[in-house]
């Protein structure tokens, strides 16, 4: 097992004319289109902005990587649908189309999903995101998809600036410490002493098909008690042949993983 320092000297292999399927393209696509397959994805609220989340998506597949201009109010609920669904469809395809799927969620305190029962309140998410139910939905929604995520076997780091997780309240740190106890192989801790720049708060999801090939999901966002009006919003989406991808991965692994106490090391197997 090669630490992920590694990658900074991973040759990345050129571009051929015909690129491997993303594993999850079609299960993505599959929710986008039945979000009631989704755990309480409310498929009525969804409605109201689901055209903007599959275009995006759709852009996110040709690009790899987007930029999402604009307030908090008009980014949020699509780029974090999205990542909810995607979240998703890594779920179900982990012991299918995925050998293994490893999430690090790097935030200024311990992520939102795992600090909450299902409801939201004005000390875990923003006064504006609670009363918007197209954000609200991506808070309550993904609180049951990351419950699934672990109980399926997926890997999730908490990794967050040390003294971060007592910025919570009572309430939202013996939830968060309940999931610990519940999930002692798949939800790992991980507190980092110094910190990191605020510009990486987000979430990256590294998978890896039954070939071994290597793919990303990433998203750079401010977390839900924290919505920036002007700021820009990215995602990444791809296989690490790709430049964009492998160097979004590099920023995770140099800004968050190697500050991380413990380390956060994973297997970094090239494509």
């Amino acid at each position: 097992m090669a630490s992920l320092a590694a990658l900074s000297t991973m040759m990345v292999p050129p571009h051929t004319a015909l690129e491997p399927k993303n594993p999850i393209d079609q299960t993505v696509q599959r929710y986008l289109d039945n979000p009631t397959e989704v755990s309480d994805l409310n498929p009525q609220v969804f409605a109201n902005f689901s055209d903007r989340v599959k275009q995006t998506f759709q852009n996110l597949k040709t690009q790899g990587v987007i930029t999402v201009d604009g307030g908090d109010e008009t980014a949020r609920p699509v780029l974090v649908a999205l990542q909810g669904i995607i979240e998703y469809a890594l779920t179900s395809e982990l012991g299918a189309s995925i050998k293994e799927v490893h999430g690090i969620i790097h935030t200024p305190m311990p992520p939102t999903p795992l600090c909450t029962e299902g409801d939201a309140s004005t000390e875990l998410v923003d006064q504006a995101v609670a009363n918007d139910p197209s954000r609200l939905l991506t808070v309550q929604a993904r609180a049951l998809i990351i419950q699934e995520y672990l109980q399926k076997g997926g890997q999730l780091y908490a990794a967050y600036p040390e003294g971060g997780r007592e910025k919570r309240n009572e309430e939202q740190q013996r939830i968060y410490q309940g999931n610990l106890t519940q999930h002692p192989t798949a939800l790992h801790n991980h507190p980092i002493p110094e910190g990191f720049d605020e510009t990486l708060t987000g979430a990256t999801y590294r998978f890896e098909d039954k070939s071994g090939r290597i793919y990303l999901f990433s998203l750079e966002m401010t977390q839900a008690n924290n919505p920036q009006e002007t700021t820009q919003n990215r995602a990444w989406f791809g296989s690490t042949d790709q430049p964009e991808i492998i160097e979004r991965y590099r920023q995770i692994v140099q800004g968050v993983c190697q500050k991380c106490s413990p380390v956060i090391v994973l297997d970094t197997t090239k494509n």
